[in-house]
């Protein structure tokens, strides 16, 4: 319904800077836990090209690079185990999730079910024939 009072914005009203301050409020709601997870040389650029901004923003490098040219990473992730699995499948084998022990456990469930799916897949067609 249309009122006979007119709106005026404040004068301070920043409308940009509002914006900015409410996507990151759903970015850190989107991603309220935290992972440390292991990258390779790959998976650092795939992570780069492919995370969010909020999360690359708050991404944490260890010190140091393993022999293999690995790296251990701080990072938050999303709201459920599940939420957070699918965003690091992403990467596919270039992360190791390290803890929390559930996202470990969720990223050994999803990524075995994949597994089994491809190598029993030219049984299932032959089957379907």
């Amino acid at each position: 319904t249309a009122l006979e009072t007119p709106f005026a914005r404040p004068a301070d009203f920043d409308l940009a800077a509002y914006w900015r301050a409410s996507i990151e409020r759903l970015e850190a709601e989107l991603h309220p836990n935290e992972a440390t997870v292991r990258l390779s040389p790959l998976g650092l650029q795939l992570f780069d090209a492919l995370a969010h901004p909020y999360v690359k923003a708050r991404m944490q490098l260890a010190d140091g690079t393993e022999p293999d040219g690995w790296r251990v990473a701080t990072m938050p992730v999303g709201k459920t185990v599940w939420h957070a699995a699918t965003e690091l499948l992403r990467l596919g084998a270039e992360v190791e999730v390290i803890e929390p022990e559930g996202l470990r456990e969720k990223m050994a469930e999803l990524t075995s079910a994949m597994a089994a799916r491809y190598t029993d897949a030219p049984a299932r067609r032959a089957a379907r024939g």
